[in-house]
């Protein structure tokens, strides 16, 4: 018997309970151990339970591998006509190390692109 299984076999209805309704507190293994501690002791769930909680946990772990891809790798634009604009990020950097020139001939550039006036 694995160390998880011994502990949650410790724990109340209550506290197996918790860990069922907060999927994302909790580890994948140790919400399925809890699920089937609970389904051991003859706890009812609402009909369709068990599907929910499959959902909840593949939703969890679809949540937790998109926060695994680096955000460059997210925010990444496939269409060959969009327009290539400078971040936020490299306006603010360029305005505070070069000077504010810089920063405003990249917004401005980037209006330029935009189409719009300014």
């Amino acid at each position: 018997m694995s160390t998880l299984k011994k502990i949650l076999t410790a724990k109340t209805d209550q506290e197996l309970i918790f860990y069922v309704k907060n999927v994302e507190k909790h580890t994948e293994e140790a919400v399925r151990l809890a699920f089937a501690e609970l389904q051991n002791r003859k706890v009812s769930f609402p009909e369709g339970f068990a599907d929910h909680l499959e959902s909840q946990i593949n939703a969890h772990k679809a949540k937790k591998h998109e926060k695994s891809v680096p955000l460059w790798k997210r925010e990444v634009v496939t269409d060959v006509d969009a327009p290539e604009y400078y971040s936020k990020t490299a306006i603010y950097v360029f305005s505070i190390l070069f000077s504010a020139f810089f920063g405003s001939f990249m917004l401005a550039a980037n209006c330029k692109d935009a189409g719009k006036q300014g």
